[in-house]
């Protein structure tokens, strides 16, 4: 039997991201869970294995869900900080997502009722129109993620955070700063200080906004967050809605823009969605499992443990290859694109639900979409937890329109 090799992979060489599906189906192949010998990581593949995992997070951390490597630099900068520069540094390792037990138990119960399927169903028509506000000011030829995707999303998350639209711009360099941090790039002494200056700006903005939600509540998450009252401290208010950029934005931004990669190879599938409107929620979940957004993620053992005949010492770290596990589910209800156990997807739902609503909008005014590039020749960005496509020039039919011959 083969070995796999994950070495281009985990290098994030862009033409291991371009088609993983064979590494991934050699890692699911073998009996055993493989150990990376460059690395040290055990790369699980097999879904059930991988639900396991989630599933017990006494001996599986999430301490370093986004990476040993940058848990380790955080900490040591938050050591060399200033009291001034602490004061209002939000670390992106602490969180709902790198935390276990008691305390995320906690985080979750704060913000769950938020993301219910019911409270985000409320939100369908303003998702909606949001959609179709950035629809209308497309034309003909566009860049389907940097002039669909990424406003639309950002706009939902600004919404949800109750953010005015005179302040949209300051939400969109944020998240084009976040975006740009998260790409697994050399951090520098340029990169720190711009992080800096980020949090200060962050700190300041929410801590003013939520001062005067105390005494004029409204319906946004961050007048839900105040209304947790000692529930929360507030820092780990801030931490929230510092994860809810990257969680909420980039994850569906990779959703849509699958859904334009699949239009584009199937030309006849708008038509067919259009004339069974009724499969559109399926079609969503389909494409959510086909090009799993948030590719990967990290557990480490707190404990010496076997799975899949493999004994993995206390202290390892593990790789869940998420987008590899769900290559080998036949069912679509038991997909992990979502995650599993106690720190399944809270945004789940937001998820859908903007999938859904970009999707009602875009059959209502597309007839065909087509790429104006081969998609093997555009620019990919490897991540290991978030790869994606950062540009997507298409070609946009609108429904009516006389196709020129």
């Amino acid at each position: 039997m083969n070995v796999p090799d994950a070495t281009a992979y985990l290098n994030l060489d862009p033409e291991a991201f371009r088609d993983p599906r064979p590494l991934f189906d050699a890692l699911r192949g073998q009996p055993t869970i493989h150990l990376d010998p460059a690395t040290g990581f055990y790369l699980v593949a097999d879904p059930d294995t991988v639900r396991s995992v989630l599933q017990d997070s006494d001996t599986f951390s999430s301490a370093d869900a986004f990476s040993p490597a940058l848990t380790e630099s955080v900490h040591f900068l938050m050591g060399v900080l200033t009291d001034e520069q602490r004061e209002h540094f939000v670390s992106p390792v602490e969180s709902i997502m790198t935390s276990d037990g008691g305390t995320h138990k906690r985080l979750r119960e704060a913000v769950h009722a938020y993301f219910t399927k019911a409270a985000i169903r409320r939100r369908h028509s303003a998702i909606r129109a949001r959609a179709a506000e950035v629809l209308d000011g497309l034309g003909t030829e566009v860049d389907w993620v940097q002039d669909f995707c990424m406003p639309f999303t950002v706009h939902v998350i600004a919404d949800i955070l109750g953010v005015p639209d005179t302040d949209f711009e300051t939400i969109v360099r944020w998240d084009r700063l976040l975006s740009a941090l998260a790409t697994g790039a050399e951090v520098t002494a340029d990169t720190i200080n711009t992080y800096l200056e980020f949090t200060r700006e962050f700190n300041e903005y929410f801590r003013e906004r939520a001062a005067s939600l105390v005494r004029n509540p409204n319906d946004s998450l961050l007048s839900h967050l105040v209304s947790q009252g000692e529930m929360l401290t507030d820092h780990e208010r801030i931490q929230f809605l510092l994860i809810l950029f990257p969680a909420g934005s980039a994850s569906t931004v990779i959703l849509l823009t699958h859904i334009a990669v699949r239009f584009a190879r199937q030309p006849g599938l708008m038509r067919e969605l259009r004339a069974a409107p009724e499969t559109i929620p399926s079609f969503v979940e389909d494409s959510v499992v086909e090009r799993t957004p948030s590719a990967n993620i990290f557990r480490t053992a707190t404990r010496e443990v076997t799975l899949q005949g493999t004994t993995i010492p206390a202290g390892s770290v593990l790789l869940l290859l998420l987008a590899a596990a769900n290559r080998g589910i036949p069912s679509q209800a038991r997909h992990l694109a979502f995650g599993y156990g106690i720190h399944r997807c809270l945004g789940a739902e937001l998820a859908r639900a903007e999938g859904l609503a970009a999707l009602e909008e875009i059959l209502a005014r597309y007839q065909s979409l087509t790429l104006r590039q081969p998609l093997d020749s555009l620019r990919i960005q490897p991540h290991l937890l978030i790869p994606s496509h950062p540009q997507l020039p298409v070609s946009l039919e609108r429904v009516g329109q006389q196709t020129s011959l």
